[in-house]
């Protein structure tokens, strides 16, 4: 919490819940939300793929939008 009592907002939230949801491990996740950071993510990345594109949500909502649903239910 902050000084006035209300919860700081975590960046890239949808990112930290993505690799809960594959099951990965605190410190990758930690590292994978730092990247995003460094790289100015957009604030709905979920993941980066291997020629650097940030995915969103609004991606994900088009390719498979009941994933996109559990994703929004657990972010942090």
């Amino acid at each position: 919490m902050t000084a006035t009592g209300r919860h700081r907002e975590q960046p890239c939230p949808y990112v930290t819940a993505w690799g809960r949801y594959l099951g990965s491990r605190d410190y990758y996740i930690e590292e994978q939300v730092a990247q995003a950071v460094v790289d100015g993510a957009p604030k709905d990345a979920i993941f980066k793929d291997t020629e650097g594109v940030w995915h969103t949500l609004a991606d994900l909502q088009r390719q498979a939008p009941k994933l996109r649903a559990k994703l929004e239910a657990e972010r942090v």
